[in-house]
């Protein structure tokens, strides 16, 4: 009896090890407010990596992709669902993160003797106003950070996720020493945005490799970056605030993300 507890927290360690070992060079998924609504990006293969989940509601995720299509069908069913019960007004970015994905996310970390979710996710919200947004970043255990809760509009107005903390930090110090504002012009935000995630893709999993704090510099992000796109393509999408429908999803035209990219070099 006495060993019980200490095998289920070495199972537990054990799997937090697998699981962030898995997910260590996944693509970074980034959210980040513009002047016209909220931006989401990221850079894939072939597998789309952005969704809308909800007329406000849109996900991104790392990790498996069976894993993440449960997660996604089951915010789209349980936002639906709460829609048709309610309203429209009633599916809310909060309801969903604190009780249900999250508790599904524990759960499945929790127990054992099945098989964990390999996710991390990212989900964003529009407001009616910039400083309504909602901006929440989730670990594979249920754990979650809801960005809206900092007092800083600018940088709650910020989050993302990638292969390992360290590259989540990078992210994070790249947003708030180079690019700051959330009021960007929509070309403008997926330019930074671009390197952002090139910055965070780049990090490398071994701390004791990148402990300097100094960033890279634009040149060496950007020669970065053009290595990157020849086996990658840009998937960006954004929340419009202006939307004449009650859907505010748009996915960017490939016209206009280029143009942007290409502005970079």
């Amino acid at each position: 009896m006495i060993e019980e507890p200490h095998r289920w927290l070495q199972a537990i360690n054990n799997r937090r090890e697998y699981i962030e070992d898995q997910l260590k060079e996944g693509s970074p998924a980034i959210a980040m407010g513009c002047a016209e609504g909220i931006l989401m990006l990221s850079l894939g293969l072939d597998q789309q990596k952005i969704f809308e989940i909800y007329d406000r509601i849109v996900f991104s995720a790392i990790g498996h992709p069976a894993d993440i299509e449960k997660l996604r069908s089951l915010a789209i069913d349980i936002s639906h669902y709460e829609g048709f019960q309610r309203s429209a007004e009633d599916v809310s970015l909060r309801r969903l993160v604190n009780f249900s994905i999250s508790t599904a996310l524990k759960n499945a970390f929790e127990q054992v003797y099945g098989s964990p979710f390999i996710v991390k996710l990212l989900f964003a919200e529009l407001g009616r106003a910039p400083n309504d947004d909602q901006m929440c970043s989730m670990n594979y255990d249920g754990s979650f950070n809801r960005h809206a809760d900092s007092l800083d509009h600018k940088t709650h107005r910020f989050t993302s996720v990638g292969g390992t903390k360290l590259s989540e930090k990078k992210m994070r110090t790249y947003f708030e020493k180079e690019i700051k504002r959330t009021d960007l012009a929509l070309a403008d935000a997926v330019q930074r945005a671009v390197l952002c995630w090139q910055l965070g893709f780049s990090t490398p999993a071994n701390p004791d490799k990148f402990e300097k704090e100094d960033l890279p510099s634009p040149a060496e992000l950007k020669k970065l970056l053009r290595d990157s796109l020849k086996t990658r393509r840009v998937e960006a999408a954004l929340l419009n605030r202006s939307s004449a429908s009650a859907s505010c999803f748009q996915r960017l035209e490939e016209k206009l993300v280029q143009k942007a990219v290409k502005n970079l070099e």
